[in-house]
């Protein structure tokens, strides 16, 4: 049996914060405990500036196109000698940090075939970093996204990756393009 939970607050419209938690036995005996713990938040561009400004023009529009979404993970694995032996790590940790700024110029509606007021561009810039067991990872993306409709995304993306400690780094830069759609 495990302990899991959720709780977020939102002091105002357009931030959010939570802390998620999942704690239980995870081995047959039921001899070691595994521990994961998550702190996530979302600041809405719109919301802060509802918060400390007032008025229209460019400086609302800039704000209200902006979004920053991060969060930060670590597990805590307890292990006994078997598990050990097993190879099974005793930690894990990983945090990411996303920018998106989200336009969709009058011209481009105009000129994009099928493009409604739910369409739109959005510009993405995320720093990512994992270390799992002592295998380091971090990336850097830079992707555009087209969604024609809320619910179906075009990606275009470009990320640099590095790794450390245990592993070696390799070139293995990508460029790529996804597709998702659900109903």
């Amino acid at each position: 049996k495990s302990v899991v939970g959720r709780v977020s607050a939102s002091p105002f419209l357009g931030m959010e914060t939570g802390f998620s938690g999942h704690v239980g036995k995870y081995d047959e005996r039921g001899d070691n405990t595994a521990a994961f713990y998550a702190i996530d938040a979302t600041f809405s561009g719109g919301g802060i500036y509802n918060q400390l400004c007032s008025g229209d023009g460019f400086l609302r529009d800039l704000f209200f196109a902006m979004e920053i979404v991060g969060e930060f993970a670590y597990a805590d694995i307890e292990r006994n000698s078997l598990a050990r032996a097993s190879g099974i790590p005793n930690d894990f940790r990983g945090w990411y940090l996303e920018g998106r700024y989200h336009f969709m110029p009058d011209f481009l509606r105009k000129a994009i075939p099928g493009a409604s007021d739910e369409s739109t561009f959005t510009f993405v810039m995320r720093w990512d970093d994992t270390d799992l067991a002592n295998v380091e990872r971090d990336r850097i993306t830079l992707g555009l996204n087209f969604r024609p409709r809320e619910d179906t995304v075009f990606k275009f993306e470009y990320q640099w990756n590095g790794e450390g400690d245990r592993l070696a780094d390799v070139d293995n830069d990508a460029f790529l393009f996804s597709v998702a759609t659900y109903f």
